[in-house]
C-alpha cells in the first residue's frame, strides 16, 4: 500500500464510507447549540419590515392628502358671506352687527346650537329680496335633540335702525346679519350662524336620498290633485294619508298656501318636509352621506366656519338619530292680524314677551342661552311643544315689546 492510500485508508476503519465520511457535517448541522447565527437572513427581514412601514407611510400620507384635498374641495362647494354681494344680498357691517354670530367662542356641536335657516323660492322673482322662510334649527347637544322653531314672516316687528316692519323685511334691508339681529332683539334669544337656501334645491335633495313619507290630509290631497294649480308645477295624484314622495311632489306639498291655515300650515308643511328628510336619512351609509352632503353644499351661504361644518358632517350619523321637537312663533292665543297695512297686505301683531319666554324654554330648557358652553343637566327635559294645528288668533288683548331703533 503506498503512502496516498494507507493516509486515505483511516477513514475507512469502520467500514462504513457513507456515514464517517459526512458524519462531521451532518451533526454540526443537527446541533443547534453548534448552529452559527445566520446574520444574512436577520438583516434580510428587517430590511423587508422597513420596506414594509414606509409603504404603509407613503399610503397613508397619500390617503392623508387625498382626504384633505376632497375636503377643501367639499368645502368649496359651499358659498359664504363675501358670496352675499354678487348674490344680490345686502350685508350689515360688522361694527353693526350684534348678532351671535361675532362672538369670540362660538358654541360647538355638543353644546346647543342655533342655526338660522333663511328660506328663499326663486320663483318668487318679484319679492326675492324678503326671506320667505324663518326656521331657528337647534341642534342641541346638550339633551341630545334637534329643535325646529318656525318664526311667521308677517310679525310686524322693530327692526333695528330702521322703521317697524314685517319680520322678513329685515333680510331685504341688510342681509341675514341684520335679520339674526331683529330676532335677537325680539324674542331675547341667541343666533350662532345662519344657512341660506333655496327651498328648489329640496326636490334633487328628496331624490337622492330615495323620496319621503309624508301623510296628507284629505284638503291636501284633493287640492295638490287639482289642475292649473297656482301653488303646483306639475300634476300629482296623491291620496289622503301616508304618501311616498318623490323629490318635485315633496317640493310642491311645501309650497302650498291657499288653503285654510295658509302661511300658519305652510310652516308646518315645510318642517314636516325636512323632518321626513332626516328621517330617511338616518340610516345612509357613508357614501350616501357623502352623496347627500355633495347635493347641499353648493345650494347653502353659511358663516358656519370649515371646522363647524366638518364638526357637524361627521357627527351627521348621530344627530340624524336626535329626536325632532317643533314651535311655531307665534303660539296660539298669543297673535292677532293688525290693521297696519304693510305692502299692502296685513301683519301679525304678537305678544313678544309670551313668545320669547316659550321659545328660551322651548330651545335652552333651563341652560343659559348667553353661554357659549352649555353644560348638561342631570335630568332630559322632553322638550314636547309642537306647533298646533289650530290658525285662528285670539282677540284677547296682546302686547306688543317694542324695542328702540339703534
Amino acid at each position: 500500500m503506498s503512502k496516498h492510500d494507507s493516509s486515505r485508508g483511516t477513514p475507512y476503519d469502520n467500514g462504513d464510507t457513507s456515514r464517517d465520511i459526512y458524519s462531521n457535517s451532518r451533526s454540526s448541522r443537527g446541533s443547534s447549540s453548534h448552529r452559527p447565527p445566520n446574520r444574512k437572513k436577520k438583516g434580510s427581514a428587517k430590511k423587508i419590515v422597513i420596506r414594509v412601514l414606509l409603504v404603509v407611510l407613503a399610503l397613508l400620507i397619500v390617503t392623508g392628502v387625498a382626504g384633505a384635498l376632497y375636503i377643501n374641495y367639499l368645502l368649496g362647494l359651499r358659498k359664504t358671506p363675501d358670496d352675499l354681494e354678487s348674490m344680490g344680498i345686502p350685508q350689515l357691517s360688522s361694527s353693526v352687527s350684534t348678532s351671535g354670530s361675532d362672538v369670540s367662542q362660538p358654541p360647538e356641536v355638543k353644546d346647543i346650537m342655533n342655526v338660522l335657516l333663511i328660506g328663499s323660492d326663486t320663483r318668487s322673482q318679484t319679492n326675492r329680496g324678503n326671506s320667505d322662510s324663518m326656521i331657528v334649527f337647534t341642534v342641541d347637544g346638550v339633551h341630545k335633540k334637534i329643535k325646529m322653531t318656525s318664526i311667521m314672516r308677517d310679525i310686524y316687528v322693530s327692526i333695528p335702525g330702521h322703521n317697524d316692519q314685517k319680520i322678513n323685511a329685515a333680510y331685504a334691508i341688510g342681509g341675514p346679519e341684520l335679520l339674526m339681529d331683529t330676532i335677537e332683539q325680539a324674542f331675547d334669544i341667541r343666533l350662532d350662524y345662519y344657512a341660506i337656501v333655496d327651498f328648489a334645491m329640496f326636490e334633487d335633495v328628496v331624490n337622492k336620498i330615495g323620496g319621503v313619507d309624508i301623510e296628507l290630509t284629505e284638503a291636501e290631497a284633493n287640492y295638490m290633485n287639482r289642475k292649473n294649480n297656482p301653488d303646483i308645477d306639475q300634476e300629482t295624484t296623491v291620496s289622503a294619508g301616508l304618501n311616498h314622495m318623490d323629490g318635485k311632489t315633496a317640493l310642491n306639498y311645501s309650497r302650498i298656501r291657499h288653503l285654510t291655515g295658509d302661511d300658519f300650515q305652510r310652516t308646518q308643511r315645510q318642517r314636516n318636509m325636512l323632518r321626513a328628510i332626516m328621517d330617511q336619512s338616518k340610516d345612509l351609509n357613508i357614501l350616501e352621506l357623502n352623496g347627500l352632503i355633495q347635493e347641499v353644499l353648493p345650494n347653502v351661504t353659511t358663516n358656519l366656519s370649515d371646522s363647524q361644518i366638518l364638526s357637524l358632517a361627521m357627527q351627521a350619523g348621530s344627530i340624524l338619530k336626535y329626536p325632532v321637537n317643533e314651535l311655531r312663533i307665534p303660539a296660539d292665543g298669543t297673535w292677532t292680524n293688525t290693521d297696519r297695512k304693510v305692502t299692502g297686505t296685513d301683519a301679525l301683531d304678537i305678544d313678544f314677551e309670551a313668545n320669547s319666554e316659550l321659545m328660551k324654554d322651548f330651545i335652552y330648557e333651563g341652560e343659559n342661552p348667553d353661554k357659549a358652553s352649555a353644560k348638561s343637566t342631570s335630568v332630559e327635559k322632553t322638550g314636547s311643544q309642537t306647533d298646533a294645528s289650530s290658525t285662528k288668533g285670539t282677540s284677547s288683548k296682546t302686547t306688543k315689546k317694542t324695542s328702540k331703533a339703534n
